[in-house]
């Protein structure tokens, strides 16, 4: 028996890779949905000729499925508007901005007006890394998940092919993807870089890292076991390409702004 499952493991390594890189790259959706404005809004796309602000205000509401009130002090005309992936605030700074009027929060939504700002006005909700504890726990619930099916097929079929996954490796790879994720953002932010800039190779190799490094400090004997040096040349390979299909799926299916 034993002899037979090494002969899987190498016969069928990229088996082994898709499902271990499968067990990171499930957490994208999940936490890239959560990667919206302030708001809570996803990007906009809108473009408008020749109408009045109040019009303009009414189609970036509907757009961005959030409250826009409007005073009646606000009168005039918008001679063009062509938005693209904006958040809803951008929208509103460079509308507002172009017809001279003012803008601020309330809890129900938005107020845009001519005079100027009250004293209690909230401040605009400033465009943040986009991560949330939402959108990791769900990512990490998400990577559990697909590890858990991987369990599920070894343990009933036979699939030896897959790594011999436990619910504390699972639990690792999928909360190590997402801590990579962060710990990139947190990076790209220190250097300048803008939220969904692409960043070569860092894009690509954050979540494995990130899991592998806590599995590694975690559970280094399950690691040693089931990765060999064939597997992590497999894994060093596949990942990019595994990742760029995933992002963009995400993207079509409008989870993700970006496709990478």
């Amino acid at each position: 028996m034993v002899v037979t499952t090494n002969h899987c493991h190498a016969r069928w390594p990229v088996a082994r890779v898709v499902a271990l890189i499968c067990v990171c790259l499930t957490a994208l959706p999940a936490f890239a949905a959560d990667e919206t404005d302030g708001s809570g809004a996803l990007p906009i796309n809108l473009t408008i000729k020749d109408e009045s602000v109040a019009n303009v205000m009414t189609m970036l509401s509907e757009a961005a499925g959030i409250n826009i009130v409007v005073g009646q002090d606000v009168t005039g005309r918008i001679a063009g508007v062509n938005l693209r992936g904006v958040t809803l605030e951008e929208a509103l700074r460079a509308i507002a901005l172009s017809a001279g009027l003012n803008w601020y929060k309330q809890d129900m939504g938005y107020i845009v007006t001519s005079k100027p700002l009250p004293a209690d006005a909230l401040k605009p909700v400033e465009q943040d890394d986009g991560k949330t504890y939402r959108g990791f726990f769900g990512g990490v619930l998400a990577g559990v998940l697909v590890g858990l099916v991987e369990i599920l097929a070894w343990s009933s079929f036979g699939l030896t092919a897959l790594p011999h996954q436990t619910i504390l490796s699972v639990t690792l790879f999928a909360t190590g993807a997402l801590l990579g994720d962060l710990a990139k953002s947190f990076l790209k932010r220190r250097l300048g870089k803008e939220r969904g800039e692409s960043w070569f190779l860092a894009d690509q190799y954050d979540l494995v890292i990130g899991s592998f490094l806590l599995i590694l400090l975690v559970y280094p004997e399950w690691l040693f076991e089931n990765i060999t040096l064939p597997i992590a040349v497999w894994i060093v390979v596949m990942t990019p390409l595994l990742h760029r299909a995933v992002n963009i799926i995400g993207y079509y299916i409008g989870v993700k702004e970006v496709p990478w």
